[in-house]
């Protein structure tokens, strides 16, 4: 999910201060402009990046061109990056024609497979490009939405897989603040007892607050926050919590492999580390309660706990770490802790193989 970062937020008041975000990636410079009419739909909460939705409270918009000016980490000069939405609000610069002339590959995710990258450079892009090269050509729908989580995955997929009957379904799990996002009242979502309920406005602003203000990163770095911190700190204040989540996820993942299966997809799941897992002694570095936090290993224990959710749901997921730890650059992230190019790469990379398998079975 994407969330504003601390200076600005604070001018809009502590329930800006959590849910208000940009369009692509928060706190960077971000341009709407559409193509053609447009999407009629209105804005969801002043953010011209997004619609509002019937289903899913919150999506992309559609026929438009975002960009973002954003640097890449450890890099001083920042970039504009361009992303183009089609007639459907995936993330590709032409739509593909229905019926479609080959299978379909339908991506869900948040912000993070959304992209704050180039529409060529996203992973979406490139694995269909790695997939023709490996001869099971296919189109790859991008449907990753900023603000969305897990239980937005499995309303997307009710919405997306009877329409589009893709082949496979891969899903894009970002274990920085996906689990989290399961409390995330400003969506659908499901309550403690698993139970579907409607948007609403969010109580705990408050104690966000605190635990921002006690965590006191420096200002360059306010957006890790977001981005893994805020999902590590709840936990460990509110341990409780984080067993909730774990039965949430287990709903959302039984939702999605069960559309799926009805209408003869497969399920590839995948979990993207957050940069708080991969480079632990560099958060450690940005202050005592930082430390506190990673020297927990509470975020390790959240990211194990949603693996073991999965499988005990029945899905297998492909575990991006170690081919990210192989990489081992800062430079994987761009400077709002998103990922950056190199990272949509190496996820490219390494799902061609499993998509490309259940493509073929």
């Amino acid at each position: 999910m994407l969330l504003a970062g601390a200076v600005t937020a604070l001018s809009l008041g502590v329930a800006g201060l959590v849910w208000s975000t940009l369009g692509g990636a928060a706190g960077a410079p971000v341009r709407v402009e559409p193509v053609g009419d447009g999407d009629p739909a209105p804005v969801w909460r002043d953010q011209a990046a997004f619609a509002v939705d019937a289903v899913t409270g919150v999506r992309p918009r559609r026929a438009c061109v975002v960009q973002i000016t954003l640097a890449t980490f450890g890099e001083a000069a920042a970039t504009v990056r361009t992303k183009h939405r089609d007639a459907d609000g995936f993330l590709r610069r032409d739509a593909v024609a229905q019926p479609a002339d080959r299978p379909l590959v339908l991506l869900l995710g948040d912000s993070h497979l959304d992209g704050v990258v180039d529409t060529e450079a996203n992973a979406g892009a490139l694995l269909e490009r790695r997939l023709a090269a490996a001869a099971a050509p296919c189109y790859v729908q991008n449907a990753a939405c900023g603000h969305h989580g897990p239980w937005q995955y499995a309303l997307r997929a009710r919405e997306l897989v009877p329409r589009l009957r893709p082949a496979v379904v891969v899903v894009v799990v970002f274990l920085g603040n996906d689990l989290l996002d399961l409390d995330q009242p400003l969506l659908p979502h499901l309550d403690d007892l698993l139970r579907e309920q409607p948007p609403r406005e969010p109580t705990d602003a408050a104690a966000m607050l605190a635990r921002l203000q006690r965590l006191a990163l420096p200002t360059a770095d306010a957006q890790l926050f977001w981005q893994g911190l805020n999902q590590a700190e709840t936990a460990r204040e509110r341990p409780a919590r984080a067993t909730i989540w774990l039965a949430k996820a287990r709903a959302a993942v039984a939702a999605i492999e069960a559309v799926a299966a009805a209408h003869g997809a497969r399920v590839v799941w995948a979990l993207l580390p957050s940069f708080d897992l991969l480079f632990p002694e560099r958060v450690q570095a940005l202050g005592e309660a930082a430390a506190a936090v990673v020297a927990s290993g509470v975020q390790r224990q959240l990211a194990g706990g949603f693996a073991d959710a999965l499988r005990a749901a029945g899905g297998t997921a492909l575990d991006l770490e170690p081919a990210l730890r192989r990489d081992g650059r800062p430079a994987l992230f761009a400077v709002d802790y998103h990922i950056d190019r190199a990272a949509h790469e190496l996820l490219a990379q390494e799902l061609a193989e499993p998509v490309r398998a259940a493509l073929t079975r």
